[in-house]
C-alpha cells in the first residue's frame, strides 16, 4: 500500500477509536465530566464564563421565545456569561430586561442596556420589594442559580412565584446536585422543589423541557398552571376542564396513527423479523396506548401526577391505564375508585378497589375519570374533592376516549382491500390519516356534507366515498377541481431546493375522474367544475363537516379557506395535503397565514396537516 495512505488510514482510526470512547460515555460520566472539567472553566457566551449547561441554554431560548417575558428575572449571574446571553435574546425580540440578583459582584463583568443589577440577599425583604416593583403588571420568567441549599431555594420559590406569569416558568438549577456530589444525604434545589410543589397548587414539573435529557434543572423546570384561580389553557387532561376543544386530542391521533401503520406492517410481515424485532414492534405497534402518558407528557405540557394517584372506573379503558402507566417509576397507582359497592374491598389488576369515602385513608391526590360515557358528569359529580380535600380530577378529553371506537378500523380493512399505488402525490400512511378523520366525523355524526377541494383523477375520491357507502352515510359528497392542473404559483411557493411545479403540471380530466368511478362501481359525488374562488358560494354546502384541501399551491389553500372555514360546524376536520411538503412550501403558508388570528390550530401526522373546528 502507498505509504501515504497507510498512514492517513492509520490517522483515521485512531481518531475514530477515540471518538468511540466519547459515544460510548454514559449520560452519568458526560454529566460528571461536564460538571468537573468543562463547566467552570471552558464554557463561555461572547467571551464571558457562563456557568450553564449548553442544552439547558438551547431549551431557555425556546421558553423565551415562546412566553416572550416583559422581564426574565436571574436569581445568580456570578460572571453574567447568562446573563448577557439573557439580554440578547430579548434583544432578538426587541423587547424586555434582565433582573439580574446577586449577593455580591466579585466576578461579574458585564453591561448591557437591557439590564439591571440588584446586588444583596435575594430572599431579603429588601431585595424582594425592589424586583416587585420592577415586575408590577409585567409578565415574568425566573431562572434560579443562586446559592443551592434547600433553604435558600425554598425561600426564593416562596418570594418570588407569585411573580410568575401564567404559562410562564420559575426554573431551578442544579437540582442534580446529588448525583454529581454523589451525596444521597444533601438537600439542595430538588428537595427544595419537592416541598414547594406539595405547597403550591399553581405549579407543574414540564418534563417535555427535559426532552434532551442532558440537564442540570432536572425536575426543575415549573410551569405555572393557576394565576388566582385562572387557569392555564391547557388541556382537560391536565388542568380538568369541563369543555375539551377538538385540538386536544391532536398529539395523541398522531402516535394512535403511526401505531396503527406500524401494527398493519408487523402482521403481514411477522415471520421476516426476528424474535427480539417481533417483541418491540407488538409492543410499540398492536399495543394503541403503550405511549398514552408520553404523549400527554411531551404534547401537553406534563400531567404531572405527582403523588398517590386512582382511577375511577372499572371498564375497559381503566386496564389501558393501568398497564401503560404501570410502566413509570414517577406515577404512584394506588387505587380503583369504583360506585359500585359489590365490588369494594376486592382487587383488581392488583389494586384494591376502594370507594369515594376511602379516599383519604390511601390519601389519594390524583383522580383520572376513565370513563367514555359519563366522564363529564362524574368529573362534576367529584369537583368538591378538589375544592375540599385537594384532590386532582382528571376528566380526560372525551375525544380521546372516543377514538377508541373499533368501528374506524373499517379504515384499516379499506387500505387493505382496495390498492393504492403510493407515489409523490399521495402516501398510504396519509390516506390512513385522511379517511380515519373522516371516519371520526361520520361516527360523531358531525353536522355537514363531505367537500374535496382538488380531486384531481379521483383517486382519493374513490376511498372517500367507500367510507360513506360504509357507513351508510346521507351526508352529501361534493368535489372541485379546475381540470387545467396548477393554478400560476406564487413567491411563497417556489421551494428553498427540490422541484418547483409550473402551471398546468398535474392535468387531468373531468373525464378521467368519471371514469374511475363507473370502473369502481360507485356513486359520482357532486362535481364542481372550475377554480375554488370562481366557483359560486352556493356551490358549496351550508354546513361542512369534513373538508379536504389539495389545491398545492398558497393561493389554491387560502380560497380553500375563504370558501369553506365559515361553513364548518363545530368539531368539523379540516385535512391539508402537502402540508410538510418541502417542495410546495405554500401549502402550509397559507394555513399559517389565514389562521393566525383564528382559534384554530394545524396539527401535522405523516405530512397531512389537519384542524378541528371549535
Amino acid at each position: 500500500m502507498n505509504p501515504v495512505l497507510q498512514e492517513i488510514k492509520q490517522d483515521k482510526a485512531v481518531k475514530l477509536k477515540a471518538y468511540k470512547d466519547k459515544f460510548e460515555m454514559s449520560l452519568n460520566d458526560w454529566m460528571q465530566y461536564h460538571h468537573s472539567e468543562i463547566v467552570m472553566d471552558q464554557c463561555f457566551y461572547m467571551g464571558v464564563k457562563t456557568l450553564k449547561n449548553p442544552m439547558d441554554l438551547w431549551v431557555y431560548q425556546e421558553i423565551i421565545y415562546s412566553v416572550k417575558p416583559d422581564v426574565i428575572l436571574e436569581i445568580g449571574s456570578m460572571h453574567g456569561g447568562s446573563t448577557l446571553y439573557f439580554a440578547n435574546l430579548l434583544d432578538s425580540i426587541g423587547r424586555g430586561q434582565v433582573i439580574s440578583v446577586d449577593i455580591q459582584r466579585d466576578y461579574y463583568q458585564i453591561e448591557h442596556e437591557r439590564v439591571i443589577e440588584i446586588t444583596g440577599d435575594s430572599a431579603s425583604p429588601e431585595v424582594v420589594n425592589k424586583v416587585y416593583d420592577l415586575c408590577k403588571d409585567k409578565t415574568v420568567f425566573i431562572i434560579h442559580d443562586g446559592e443551592h441549599s434547600k433553604v435558600q431555594v425554598l425561600k426564593d420559590l416562596r418570594a418570588y412565584a407569585d411573580l410568575v406569569s401564567l404559562n410562564s416558568y420559575f426554573i431551578v438549577e442544579d437540582t442534580t446536585s446529588e448525583f454529581l456530589t454523589k451525596n444521597e444525604l444533601y438537600e439542595g434545589p430538588f428537595e427544595a422543589v419537592e416541598e414547594f410543589l406539595r405547597e403550591s397548587s399553581d405549579f407543574i414539573v414540564d418534563n417535555t423541557r427535559e426532552r434532551y435529557l442532558l440537564t442540570y434543572a432536572m425536575n426543575g423546570f415549573l410551569k405555572r398552571i393557576q394565576v388566582n384561580n385562572k387557569t392555564a389553557e391547557t388541556p382537560a387532561c391536565v388542568m380538568n376542564k369541563s369543555v375539551v376543544s377538538g385540538n386536544d386530542l391532536a398529539p395523541y391521533l398522531a402516535v394512535r396513527y403511526r401505531m396503527i401503520v406500524l401494527s398493519n406492517y408487523v402482521k403481514s410481515n411477522m415471520n421476516r423479523l426476528d424474535y427480539e424485532s417481533q417483541e418491540i414492534l407488538c409492543d410499540l405497534g398492536l399495543n394503541m396506548y403503550t405511549l398514552f402518558k408520553d404523549v400527554l407528557d411531551l404534547s401537553f405540557g406534563s400531567i404531572s401526577l405527582q403523588g398517590n394517584t386512582a382511577i375511577y372506573g372499572s371498564g375497559a379503558f381503566c386496564e389501558v391505564l393501568v398497564s401503560t402507566l404501570n410502566r413509570y417509576q414517577d406515577i404512584f397507582l394506588t387505587a380503583i375508585v369504583e360506585k359500585n359497592e359489590a365490588k369494594h374491598g376486592s382487587t383488581m389488576l392488583g389494586l384494591p378497589v376502594i370507594s369515594i369515602n376511602d379516599l383519604e385513608r390511601y390519601e389519594i391526590r390524583n383522580i383520572l375519570i376513565a370513563s367514555l360515557a359519563h366522564g363529564r358528569e362524574i368529573a362534576k359529580r367529584l369537583e368538591y374533592l378538589r375544592k375540599e380535600k385537594n384532590i386532582r380530577v382528571i376528566q380526560l378529553p372525551l375525544q380521546l376516549l372516543s377514538i377508541m371506537n373499533p368501528n374506524i378500523e373499517y379504515a384499516d380493512e379499506l387500505l387493505n382491500t382496495y390498492p393504492i399505488i403510493a407515489s409523490e402525490m399521495m402516501s398510504q400512511e396519509q390516506l390512513c390519516v385522511i379517511i380515519r378523520m373522516l371516519g371520526k366525523v361520520l361516527i360523531d355524526n358531525v353536522d355537514g356534507d363531505i367537500v374535496e377541494l382538488g380531486c384531481n383523477s379521483g383517486s382519493t375520491s374513490l376511498f372517500i366515498r367507500r367510507m360513506l357507502d360504509h357507513y351508510q352515510s346521507d351526508k352529501k359528497y361534493h368535489v372541485y377541481d379546475s381540470f387545467e392542473g396548477l393554478p400560476d404559483h406564487t413567491d411563497y411557493d417556489v421551494p428553498q431546493s427540490g422541484i418547483q411545479r409550473f402551471k398546468g403540471e398535474c392535468y387531468t380530466t373531468r373525464d378521467i375522474f368519471i371514469q374511475k368511478f363507473n370502473e369502481a362501481g360507485l356513486v359520482l359525488p357532486e362535481i364542481n367544475e372550475g377554480w375554488f374562488k370562481d366557483i359560486p358560494d352556493e356551490k358549496y354546502p351550508d354546513k361542512i363537516s369534513f373538508a379536504f384541501f389539495d389545491g398545492d399551491f398558497y393561493s389554491s389553500i387560502i380560497d380553500s379557506f375563504e370558501k369553506v372555514y365559515h361553513k364548518l360546524s363545530s368539531n368539523a376536520i379540516v385535512c391539508i395535503h402537502d402540508y410538510r411538503n418541502r417542495n410546495l412550501p405554500g401549502a402550509r403558508k397559507a394555513c399559517d397565514d389565514f389562521l393566525h388570528d383564528k382559534p384554530e390550530t394545524v396539527f401535522e401526522i405523516d405530512g397531512i396537516g389537519y384542524m378541528v373546528k371549535i
